[in-house]
C-alpha cells in the first residue's frame, strides 16, 4: 500500500480508518489530514493540517506526502445545511479526486459513503437488498440534501474511475491520469468513540425519554460496528491495488459495496439493548411493565418540520436543528442490505455482531467518559 493518506481522519470513522492502516504492515506510511487535526490522535501516525475547500493546499498536500492511497473521509454531517453538503462533500470531493488523478503518485481512492447514498423503501424491508436493486439518489431525487449529495458524490466517485483491466500494476508503472476508486456504503454506523449514536442514547439512561418510542419497531434496520468499517476500507484499498481482482465477479474498482453487521435489528431493539446494557432500570424491567410512550411517526415529522422552519426563520438559514424530519423519515423506512459481494470480493468480516457491538461501545463509554 505504500503511503497512504486518510482525510478527516479525526473525526468518529476516520480515527478507527487510520488506526487499521496504521496496524497493517503493508502501509508505509500513514498520513492524516484534517481541518483541525486535534482529536483522537496515534502516536506512530503523521497528521497535516488542511481545507479541502482550497486548492493551493490539497496540491501542497499531495506533492508533500505523496500518497499511493487516498481515504477520504471528509463530511459535513447528516445535519449540515444543504449548502454544506453540496460544497464540502460533492464540491470538495471532486476537486480531491480530479487533483490524485492527475498526480503521479496517487493510484487508488477509497470513498467513505453511506447507505443513505440510495433510495429507501420500507416495502423491501423483509429481505436483504444488494447492490444491484438499489436505486442511486442524484441531485433531483425526493430525498433530504445529505442524501442527495451522498449519492451525487458516490455517482461521480466511481464514474472517475480507470478500469483496472487496462492499467499496469507493476511498482515503477506510469499512473499519471488513472485512478481505481471505490465506495464503502456505511449503514448504521455505531461504536466507541461514537458521540452522535451511543452517547445520545446513554444519556437517556433512567431518564422518561427512555420510555419513549417513536413508531411502531416494525422495521429492521442494518447496523455497522466502526471497527467492521474501518477493516472494510483497508480491505477495500488492498484488493483495488493488488492486480487480482479483474475478472467481472471479483471486481472492485468501480464499485460499492454495502457494509453491516451480520445481521440487522430493529431501531428500537438497538435502543433498548445499549440502555439495557447501561443499567437503565425502565429498559430492564419485563416488556410487559415498561409501558412505552408511543408517538407516531407523522406527529414527530410535525413537530420536527416546525422546529426545522423555526430555526430557519431565527438564525437566517444558518442553522438547522438536531432533531429533523429527514431523521425521522430515515428511521420509518428502515434499511436492510446484504454484505454478500462485500464478503465475496473484499473479504470482508465482521468484527462482531451488533449484540456485542453495543456492549463494546457502551464499556468504551463507561471507561473513557465516566458515564
Amino acid at each position: 500500500l505504500g503511503t497512504v493518506l486518510v482525510t478527516g481522519g479525526c473525526g468518529f470513522v476516520g480515527s478507527f480508518i487510520t488506526e487499521a492502516f496504521a496496524a497493517e504492515s503493508s502501509c508505509a506510511r500513514v498520513v492524516v489530514a484534517s481541518r483541525n487535526p486535534n482529536k483522537f490522535k496515534i502516536p506512530w501516525v503523521e497528521y497535516r493540517p488542511c481545507d479541502f475547500m482550497n486548492l493551493n493546499q490539497v496540491e501542497d498536500l499531495l506533492n508533500e506526502v505523496k500518497p499511493r492511497v487516498i481515504v477520504h473521509t471528509v463530511s459535513p454531517g447528516a445535519f449540515a445545511l444543504p449548502s454544506q453538503h453540496y460544497r464540502v462533500s460533492y464540491q470538495g470531493t471532486k476537486n480531491l479526486l480530479e487533483m490524485a488523478k492527475h498526480h503521479p503518485s496517487v493510484r487508488a481512492f477509497v470513498w467513505t459513503g453511506s447507505v443513505n447514498c440510495v433510495h429507501l423503501n420500507p416495502t423491501t424491508n423483509h429481505r436483504p437488498i444488494d447492490e444491484t436493486e438499489a436505486i442511486v439518489n442524484d441531485w433531483n431525487s425526493p430525498s433530504s440534501a445529505y442524501s442527495r449529495a451522498k449519492g451525487a458524490t458516490e455517482t461521480f466517485v466511481l464514474g472517475s474511475n480507470t478500469d483496472a483491466t487496462t492499467v499496469d500494476f507493476s511498482e515503477n508503472a506510469d499512473w499519471h491520469g488513472k485512478l481505481v476508486t471505490t465506495s464503502i456504503r456505511i449503514t448504521g454506523l455505531y461504536g466507541p468513540r461514537d458521540k452522535m449514536t451511543i452517547g445520545q442514547m446513554m444519556s437517556l439512561t433512567n431518564t422518561l425519554a427512555a420510555r419513549i418510542q417513536v413508531g411502531p419497531n416494525q422495521l429492521v434496520h442494518s447496523w455497522c460496528y466502526v471497527e467492521s468499517a474501518a477493516q472494510a476500507h483497508l480491505n477495500a484499498a488492498k484488493a483495488l491495488l493488488d492486480g487480482a481482482h479483474l475478472h467481472p465477479d471479483m471486481r472492485v474498482d468501480g464499485e460499492a459495496f454495502f457494509i453491516a453487521d451480520p445481521t440487522p435489528m430493529k431501531f428500537w431493539d438497538f435502543d433498548r439493548k445499549l440502555l439495557q446494557a447501561t443499567g437503565d432500570r425502565f429498559s430492564n424491567r419485563p416488556i410487559e411493565q415498561q409501558r412505552l410512550i408511543v408517538i407516531p411517526f407523522g406527529v414527530m415529522m410535525t413537530i420536527a418540520w416546525i422546529s426545522e422552519w423555526l430555526y430557519w426563520i431565527f438564525t437566517f438559514g444558518s442553522k438547522r436543528p438536531s432533531m429533523t424530519a429527514d431523521h425521522f423519515e430515515f428511521m420509518s423506512r428502515g434499511c436492510w442490505f446484504s454484505i454478500e459481494k462485500a464478503k465475496k470480493r473484499l473479504g470482508y468480516v465482521p468484527v462482531c455482531d451488533t449484540e456485542e457491538g453495543i456492549k463494546r461501545s457502551v464499556e468504551w463509554f463507561q471507561n473513557n467518559i465516566g458515564w
